[in-house]
């Protein structure tokens, strides 16, 4: 069996572990009862945080001249999340640029440095926000684990922002890359595309260090999590609990940082682990309170793109290749 495969297996294996450690059937009760008010609610979230997502990529990509309409953009977001959420700690994100070269022919190596930014923002503000999480987590051990995840990210992103600064060190990250793999004979024929990727890659790179453009990056990042946030808090709000919404947004970056960290598909069952230790571990609440708002959320920020992003694969005729 593939390791994707066992990854995903993993992830919905530990999902209904926790369904049943929380009480299916009181699980199913909380939703049955749900408030179709908030779900509405949660609904036109789920559309203010695409729209966001879409602008903050479309912005991006204008620094490296190019320039898309918004709706063909969003095909290739959506079809892209999708394609992300299936692989382990997100690494299927670059496939953006791949959907994105398939859909219209724009190199990867200028459009790649843009999701890279998004996620370098990403992770400024969910660590920002998380470290607030610290108030409420002192007396805890989650606050260990907490720090030891920040550290994980800002290691990873300070290596990565290094390499990506200096054509020269770009070019011998991604040639070792290739050595690497050099037993995979089919390799060889991508030579020059990866010495031509890797210097397009670092010239796109570069245009990101304006100081405006980053803030503008940030602003959009700091709208999206602020949004992902308070859909946890509509989750809560739909069965009924009123939880603080600054502290559904923390648990909501505390959560997303550490399931990525997992290595599982798109967090899946490790994000609604971290959600529900932390939250019955300083709140009186139940186990089945936790998960049935969690679902809740999850379905519009996880299972939405699953959905749509399967149908516009599943209908596009998309040749997904890097040369």
């Amino acid at each position: 069996m593939q390791p994707k495969w066992i990854l995903l297996s993993t992830s919905l294996i530990l999902l209904v572990l926790l369904l049943y450690y929380s009480d299916f059937f009181k699980i199913l009760e909380l939703l049955h009862q749900i408030n179709t008010t908030w779900i509405t609610v949660g609904f036109l979230m789920f559309l203010a945080s695409f729209v966001l997502r879409v602008r903050r990529w479309q912005h991006l990509l204008k620094k490296v001249n190019i320039r898309l309409p918004f709706w063909s953009l969003s095909k290739v977001y959506v079809a892209g999340q999708f394609l992300s959420n299936l692989t382990p700690g997100k690494i299927g994100d670059p496939a953006r640029s791949v959907i994105l070269k398939a859909a219209n022919s724009k190199s990867i190596g200028f459009s790649l440095p843009s999701i890279f930014i998004e996620r370098v923002c990403d992770v400024v503000v969910t660590v920002t926000i998380a470290l607030l999480g610290l108030v409420y987590y002192a007396t805890s051990n989650l606050s260990l684990w907490l720090v030891l995840t920040l550290a994980l990210y800002i290691a990873f992103f300070s290596a990565a922002i290094y390499v990506l600064i200096s054509e020269k060190r770009s070019k011998i990250f991604f040639s070792k890359i290739f050595s690497v793999f050099f037993f995979f004979k089919f390799l060889k024929k991508f030579k020059d595309t990866i010495e031509k990727f890797s210097k397009n890659l670092h010239k796109s790179f570069i245009r990101y260090r304006d100081v405006l453009v980053l803030f503008e990056t940030l602003c959009y990042s700091f709208g999206i999590w602020v949004i992902e946030g308070l859909m946890l808090f509509v989750g809560f709000m739909a069965i009924g609990l009123y939880v603080n919404p600054l502290l559904s947004i923390i648990v909501c970056s505390t959560s997303v940082l550490i399931s990525v960290a997992t290595f599982l598909p798109g967090g899946l069952g490790a994000g609604e682990a971290v959600n529900l230790l932390i939250l019955t571990n300083i709140l009186s609440i139940s186990p089945a309170e936790v998960m049935a708002a969690t679902l809740i959320s999850r379905f519009f920020g996880y299972w939405m793109y699953a959905i749509i992003g399967s149908i516009i694969l599943g209908t596009s005729k998309y040749s997904l290749d890097v040369k």
